[in-house]
């Protein structure tokens, strides 16, 4: 008898979401052209991303943050203070704030790591 730890829970929801999420015949489809060699990319996916890029959508989020927001992003994820970033870029704390507050929405990200995990894979900082 399997022991239920925290992995095998993990792995059976992620067994369970993949299960709901496709229908077998998508499932068989996508299956079959990734064993051709070939890229699969679901026709609903597809559609999304053609909507996205036509409503102004970037591959790089970090593209719609403004200059200063963009300043701020780099620095926060680069391990400087806030209050150090305020001193330096002559910011208040409502300032900031406000700027903090616009650049985790444009990004989506709601805490620290997060914020420099995107820098690193963006190549903004460096691990």
């Amino acid at each position: 008898m399997t022991r239920c730890t925290p992995a095998v829970r993990c792995k059976k929801a992620r067994w369970a979401s993949c299960r709901s999420a496709a229908p077998p015949r998508a499932l068989l489809e996508a299956v079959s052209v990734v064993a051709a060699g070939r890229r699969y990319l679901d026709s609903a996916l597809a559609q999304k991303l053609a909507l996205a890029e036509f409503d102004g959508g970037t591959s790089r989020p970090v593209e719609r943050l403004s200059e200063r927001e963009f300043e701020v992003f780099v620095r926060l994820a680069g391990g400087a203070t806030v209050q150090r970033i305020a001193l330096d870029l002559n910011l208040s704390a409502s300032d900031h704030r406000h700027s903090s507050i616009q650049y985790q929405a444009k990004l989506g990200v709601v805490n620290q790591s997060e914020l420099t995990l995107i820098a690193i894979r963006h190549g903004l900082i460096h691990a």
